[in-house]
């Protein structure tokens, strides 16, 4: 908010005068009374008559010179500019130190226009260097609505639907903000820090995968490697396998058995995942999809997709809940943010199922049932 400091004072010498300097409007007369003046004029302070010299009228009240003083540090104010505030008289010193906003910036008097703002006021100049928020992308001052991701950044609305953003960590892409960022064939934005990390490699893939399996083997959740796939590939080439246009999938499993009459002799499990992505979303999604492994090899088929997709979620969860850096947090963040009733409020689901009964309970239940335990 935008405020003008209207500074005012006064001080007179046998008239009224008003002076423009700092504070409130106040009319003061200073007169002289001569030795044969009909008029008695009683000192407000000393209670004594003002017989001859300088003499002091404030709100109908007389004062001898010496006998006017600021009401806060109590020397005489005498002749000098004063200021009065809810009947109470100050000297300029104390008026100044007690009522004229100080920048909370630099600490120095505020003369004329000021910013209040957060119960605090600023010069104009201080607020915009030093105290506005600006835009991460353009550098402009935001007013009124704006925009804000998980990092802290701010942007103009209008950047909105016209400027890249990351499909990883949400940035808007820049040189300014990101270094950068780059646009796959398949239509993905991906900004220069979130590509510093991004798995393209298929040796390193299956490097990352086997560590995933590792990690959720900790938690009771074992998954045999020797029959497990993994594809890295585009965005289009997911959408195909997996028919799953409307949704942003990152992985896929594709699950394989050979059985004679009836009896499975062999199973495979093709894990596909988008190629490109950074290291914390390839291992979020590879457990994902390796607890739909687990799921085809230990739970019942045709299961309430909220259970099996939020317990696939809740993989994600235990393997990157340890996961080193704020990339690992923000997946997270996502998944509790998510809206989806399988991916989203499944998730929370299975999450409150294990903050209850434990891993072990939960486990248990997912190998005996296709449904959440009531109450869940």
């Amino acid at each position: 908010m935008l405020r003008n400091l209207k500074k005012r004072a006064a001080i007179g010498s046998g008239i009224f005068l008003i002076f423009i300097i700092f504070g409130l409007v106040v009319a003061s007369f200073i007169g002289n009374v001569a030795a044969d003046s009909g008029r008695d004029k009683i000192c407000e302070f000393c209670k004594e008559r003002i017989t001859a010299g300088p003499y002091i009228e404030v709100e109908g009240k007389y004062y001898h010179p010496e006998h006017f003083f600021c009401d806060h540090c109590r020397s005489a104010i005498g002749t000098k500019p004063f200021y009065t505030v809810d009947g109470k008289h100050y000297c300029q010193k104390c008026y100044r130190e007690l009522f004229i906003p100080k920048c909370a910036v630099c600490g120095k008097t505020i003369d004329g226009e000021y910013i209040e703002y957060n119960g605090k006021a600023y010069h104009k100049e201080c607020y915009e260097n030093h105290v506005a928020k600006r835009c991460s992308l353009c550098g402009s001052i935001l007013e009124g609505k704006y925009l804000g991701d998980y990092w802290g950044n701010f942007y103009c609305l209008h950047h909105q639907g016209n400027e890249p953003q990351c499909d990883y960590c949400g940035r808007f892409i820049s040189d300014r903000l990101t270094g950068g960022g780059f646009q796959y064939s398949d239509g993905r934005y991906i900004c220069s820090r979130c590509r510093n990390s991004a798995v393209d490699d298929i040796n390193r893939a299956g490097y990352l995968l086997d560590g995933v399996i590792q990690r959720l083997s900790e938690f009771g959740i074992d998954i045999e490697t020797d029959n497990i796939h993994i594809h890295l590939i585009d965005k289009n080439e997911l959408t195909q396998i997996s028919d799953e246009k409307h949704r942003n999938h990152t992985g896929y499993t594709f699950y394989n058995a050979k059985s004679v009459n009836g009896e499975v002799l062999s199973k495979t499990f093709d894990i596909y995942i988008l190629h490109g992505m950074p290291e914390v979303y390839f291992v979020g999604t590879a457990a994902h999809e390796l607890m739909h492994v687990w799921q085809y090899t230990n739970a019942p088929f045709e299961n309430d997709p909220a259970l099996s997709e939020g317990s696939c979620n809740y993989a994600s969860h235990l393997v990157l809940q340890s996961y080193p850096g704020k990339m690992a947090e923000y997946y997270i963040y996502n998944m509790e943010q998510n809206p989806d009733e399988f991916y989203g409020e499944g998730y929370r689901r299975v999450r409150k199922l294990v903050r209850h009964q434990g891993v072990d309970r939960w486990l248990k239940h997912l190998r005996l049932n296709k449904n959440f335990p009531a109450g869940y």
